[in-house]
């Protein structure tokens, strides 16, 4: 991913929105324990939101990257699976995660390309299915029109002949 943070390309951040939102989920019932778990000051301004967008999963991204005992605590309560793999990674950190990540990210993104392109060729083939119907609905009104001009002309001609 080079020079950019893993996780500012969407794709990484669709991969990690379960474990952000998990994250939130346990900072905001931490905060309610008793005793409470201060939440970081970062995500304070957010304990409230029922949905997280934008600089709220920022936020949340953030903290968690920066407090390993955040990710514990993410990670004791969750269950396997609950996550998805990449979202695990992140997590969990184990040794090597940062390139395994990365693979999913490219799996995910190659996966996402494919389709596209499926979905994109599907919609060519349906426009050119509609452009071959009435290119075919065109064909056959010219055909009329040729024969209803074949037809007008030798009406013309018998009356040509009649007023002769």
């Amino acid at each position: 991913m080079g020079d950019r943070h893993p996780h500012d390309d969407p794709i990484a951040l669709a991969l990690l929105r379960p474990a952000l939102e998990r994250a939130f989920v346990t900072v905001r019932a931490d905060a309610r324990a008793k005793p409470p778990v201060e939440p970081p000051k970062s995500l304070r301004p957010f304990l409230r939101f029922t949905r997280l967008r934008g600089r709220a999963l920022a936020a949340v991204r953030a903290a968690v990257d920066a407090d390993d005992e955040l990710r514990r605590r993410v990670a004791d309560a969750v269950d396997e699976g609950e996550l998805g793999p990449a979202a695990a990674l992140w997590i969990e950190r184990p040794d090597g995660w940062e390139a395994a990540f990365d693979d999913l990210v490219d799996e995910r993104r190659s996966a996402d390309d494919r389709r596209r392109t499926d979905e994109a060729e599907q919609e060519l083939s349906r426009r050119l299915a509609a452009v071959e119907r009435e290119r075919d609905q065109l064909a056959a009104e010219r055909d009329d029109a040729i024969a209803r001009a074949g037809a007008a002309r030798g009406d013309v001609a018998d009356e040509r002949r009649r007023r002769r």
